[in-house]
């Protein structure tokens, strides 16, 4: 279902683009077929990438609106994900680039508290105790001091630069 969030998102963009009255106009009756449509993201994406494959920058605009529809309510939902996944791949763009229009609508700071084993609702003291826990326990001199394998000791060593960033970047949103 299409919030009017994500509709006014649409309007803003039509009305915006430098083109005619009449084929704005054209645009929002597309729109509204398409959100009643019983066809897929999917088919529509496939018909405009026939339509347009040799202009890859209509196609990485069009993957560009579609995440900031998907932003309007602020939550890229799992489905919602998965539906731009697909259009990536039928416009053949790389996963670099779709990850580079997905950080300019979404903040992947959630990761950073998974990884820190905290949640946004945490306190910065919840914060830094965790992460002095889990720097203690991933430290690589730690992990070589208590002999462990060579394997061991390179995922603890990228566990603990993960640790670290997470920490950095929670700090830095936070300000502390």
């Amino acid at each position: 279902m299409v919030t009017k969030d994500e509709i006014a998102v649409v309007q803003d963009f039509i009305n915006n683009l430098p083109i005619a009255e009449g084929e704005k106009q054209f645009a929002r009756q597309v729109f509204n077929e398409a959100k009643d449509s019983r066809y897929s993201i999917e088919d529509f994406a496939m018909q405009l990438y026939q339509a347009t494959k040799t202009q890859p920058t209509l196609l990485l605009s069009f993957l560009d609106l579609l995440f900031k529809i998907a932003a309007a309510d602020g939550t890229l939902h799992p489905a919602e994900e998965n539906a731009l996944k697909s259009v990536k791949d039928i416009f053949q763009i790389s996963d670099g680039q779709f990850e580079n229009i997905k950080a300019i609508y979404f903040r992947d700071i959630d990761k950073y508290y998974k990884i820190l084993n905290c949640t946004p609702e945490s306190s910065n003291q919840e914060i830094k105790s965790s992460y002095k826990k889990l720097v203690k326990d991933f430290h690589p001199d730690t992990i070589v001091s208590k002999g462990l394998p060579e394997e061991f000791i390179d995922f603890a060593s990228n566990r603990f630069r993960e640790i670290k960033e997470g920490y950095d970047k929670i700090r830095q949103e936070r300000g502390f």
